[in-house]
């Protein structure tokens, strides 16, 4: 039996087959194996009860949220108010008993009012 060896363009599409064969397995492989930091994530800050009547007096409450946040698209931002009064944190505003919540779909930063701390203002960058 003799073996015959292989011409150049049947070199050439086993070259490419191969090729698009390492791609298959890399995605399906990334695919696999995404780790749950990749996976999206809720940042739920809870105002507690009597928060206003701290900020009031000139004290800060418990628990407050950052001035700061950083998350990724995909993520959810909630906040519970537990207190009495209406409270703001970035863009979103919950009233007595209310839970506010939004999904980030785009990047970008995000600045607004703060009635939660110390603080007065929030940026929010979504990454």
């Amino acid at each position: 039996m003799t073996k015959r060896l292989l011409s150049g363009w049947e070199k050439v599409i086993i070259a490419a087959l191969a090729v698009v064969a390492a791609a298959i397995i890399a995605i399906v492989g990334i695919a696999l194996t995404r780790s749950d930091t990749d996976a999206a994530q809720t940042y739920s800050f809870v105002i507690e009860a009597g928060t206003k009547e701290l900020l009031d007096t000139g004290q800060t409450p418990p628990n407050q949220p950052p001035t700061d946040l950083f998350v990724k698209v995909g993520d959810t931002l909630e906040v519970v108010n537990q207190d009495n009064a209406v409270h703001s944190y970035s863009f979103i505003t919950v009233r007595p008993g209310e839970t506010g919540s939004y999904t980030f779909k785009t990047p970008g930063t995000y600045i607004g009012a703060c009635t939660i701390g110390s603080h007065t203002s929030v940026t929010i960058t979504v990454t």
